[in-house]
């Protein structure tokens, strides 16, 4: 996965590098590893998620429609600089485990919406509770 590794610049640098097996030409390069200001310029030097983890063997799809076009582009200049083919582009964010980040994503996004509740409780409790005190002195 690194030889043919490319960024498009557009504000930040959108970095992309083919997931291949092996050194053979392949018919067709459909998927990539990605990531955004983790390239040094047009070098072949892809340094995005965990590159320098010997165990990373896996990805997390790239759901953001905002950077696809920008990933895609960087893509196009890959064909256009190593004469390659690509049919149908699909992009990863380069992990070792993708189960156990998935994983503690829930876990964040439950103790962020526990948070949220216990914080709004409280706010409910100091409004009620200012209402009731204002409340008893205009009928008291």
């Amino acid at each position: 996965m690194l030889e043919t590794q490319r960024g498009f610049k557009n504000d930040d640098t959108y970095c992309v590098a083919p997931i291949i097996l092996g050194k053979d030409q392949m018919a067709s390069y459909d998927f990539w590893a990605v990531g955004v200001n983790c390239c040094p310029g047009q070098s072949p030097d892809f340094r995005c998620g965990e590159y320098n983890n010997a165990h990373a063997r896996a990805g997390l799809r790239l759901m953001s429609d905002v950077e696809r076009p920008f990933y895609r582009l960087a893509v196009q200049q890959a064909e256009a600089a190593y004469n390659i083919r690509t049919e149908h582009p699909m992009f990863f964010h380069w992990v070792q485990d993708p189960v156990a980040l998935t994983n503690e994503w829930i876990s964040d996004g439950h103790r962020f919406v526990f948070k949220s509740m216990g914080v709004f409780f409280v706010f409910n409790f100091f409004c009620v509770s200012c209402a009731i005190i204002v409340f008893s002195k205009f009928s008291g």
